[in-house]
């Protein structure tokens, strides 16, 4: 798949999400003001991309030191083994 698809793909669902937003935030909110909708929604939008991914990358960090610590205590379970098995114990 091209690159350009891909984008097209990811503008195709966050304008989606956008129209979506701003008629929630027309019909609700901003019932007076409809015209201001549209702005807002953007930033809206916007906003809940950067929060999802920075929720995104904490996971990652939480997720990469629980690895840490499971390969730490899988190096030292082998080498303990092997030195357990150098002395035929």
């Amino acid at each position: 798949m091209e690159l350009s698809a891909v984008f097209n793909i990811v503008y195709y669902f966050f304008d989606l999400i956008r129209s979506f937003i701003s008629f929630i935030v027309e019909n609700t909110i901003l019932r007076g003001r409809p015209d201001l909708a549209n702005s807002f929604s953007s930033a809206i939008t916007l906003l809940i991309t950067v929060t999802a991914i920075y929720i995104l990358l904490v996971f990652v960090t939480a997720a990469k030191k629980a690895i840490g610590i499971v390969l730490l205590i899988g190096w030292a379970l082998l080498i303990l083994s092997l030195i357990l098995a150098g002395f035929g114990i």
